[in-house]
């Protein structure tokens, strides 16, 4: 399949959609987007019209069974997911699903043993894992000996939204409907639908977390987390994450082993450009610099070209499913005021 194109489907055209991955598809030349499906009528037909992509529907059946189609990226709310991308791979289409993976760890196990089954690719979209400065840091943690701690924050900013509006395509196209969250839970939904990014780098650059012991602080709408983590190597870890902060988005890690450190600060995802980071070995500082790069595009490449040269989904739909775990252990541990261990997570709890 080296020479061919791709013939990809879209099931979800909403704002992330439109400023992130639309952007990023129509750069990359061996796909051809055959049609798009959201469930406002108006809008699958607006970008279909906009964008002369051939097809618009608004049952994503429509997509999952059509012939034409080879893989489909889901940018749908989380809630639907596993519905979606079960149908999708049960008709022997490629998945690319943004995060979270799904809605509940049980979901997560399906949607791998269908892709399986199936023998077809299952990616999560867990962009960061393509800046080149987060691998340049995880290409380094092979330099400072044994982790001893792991820090992670993420910040998000009240003014998230002004972030947004320079990256704003030519045109964006809005539903008349009004799309609700299924998730009535605050907490949770701010933690999958935000915290599951940097669940993802915990774990890769911390490797599979043992146990959690969490608190958390809500007030009018906005709740605050703070996270004490055990790895299975030893190493301890700490994640704090607020959705609401007066301040500019700020997002890091930081990581002090027996030979050296590692810091990374995370810029906002739309600016395209890779993180800064700081490495230390032996007394000496190395600051690599990296060009802008579009981390969207980048995921969508590596889909593609997993599927061309039959290579292994990255990150795959495993990392998504520990990511998931990890969530959901925070979550229960906050809400109960409990350490909670990561093998005794029940997998069939879902959100209130």
């Amino acid at each position: 399949m080296v020479n061919e194109r791709i013939r990809i489907g879209i099931i979800g055209c909403g704002g992330i959609f439109q400023i992130a991955h639309l952007p990023a598809l129509k750069n990359i030349e061996n796909i051809e987007i055959v049609g798009v499906c959201d469930v406002s009528e108006k809008v699958a037909k607006q970008i279909a019209h906009y964008y002369s992509i051939p097809s618009y529907f608004t049952d994503y059946k429509k997509i999952a069974e059509d012939k034409r189609i080879d893989a489909v990226l889901i940018t749908t709310p989380e809630h639907t997911h596993a519905e979606i991308a079960i149908h999708c791979m049960e008709n022997k289409k490629h998945i690319l699903v943004e995060k979270p993976m799904a809605k509940t760890i049980e979901e997560c196990e399906r949607m791998i043993k269908v892709s399986e089954k199936n023998n077809v690719k299952l990616q999560v979209g867990f962009m960061k894992r393509f800046d080149p400065a987060l691998q340049k840091a995880h290409e380094f943690l092979n330099e400072i000996g044994e982790i001893l701690l792991i820090n992670v924050w993420m910040y998000d900013s009240i003014y998230h939204s002004r972030y947004a509006r320079p990256f704003l395509p030519p045109r964006i196209f809005y539903s008349d409907e009004q799309i609700h969250n299924c998730l009535s839970d605050i907490h949770l939904s701010h933690m999958l639908g935000m915290g599951i990014h940097q669940a993802d780098l915990i774990n890769w650059f911390g490797g599979k977390a043992k146990s959690v012991s969490s608190i958390k602080k809500e007030m009018n709408g906005k709740v605050a987390t703070s996270h004490i983590i055990k790895f299975e190597s030893g190493a301890i870890g700490s994640f704090q994450f607020l959705r609401s902060t007066q301040m500019e988005w700020s997002e890091g890690i930081l990581i002090h082993g027996t030979k050296g450190s590692i810091k990374v600060d995370i810029p906002f995802p739309y600016l395209r450009r890779a993180s800064e980071v700081l490495l230390c070995k032996e007394g000496k500082y190395i600051k690599p610099i990296f060009p802008g790069v579009n981390q969207y595009q980048l995921q969508l490449e590596y889909f593609i070209n997993s599927i061309l040269q039959d290579k292994p989904s990255y990150p795959s739909g495993k990392d998504g499913l520990e990511a998931e775990k990890l969530i959901y252990a925070m979550y229960y541990s906050a809400e109960t005021g409990e350490k909670l261990n990561i093998s005794d997570l029940e997998k069939n709890k879902v959100y209130k």
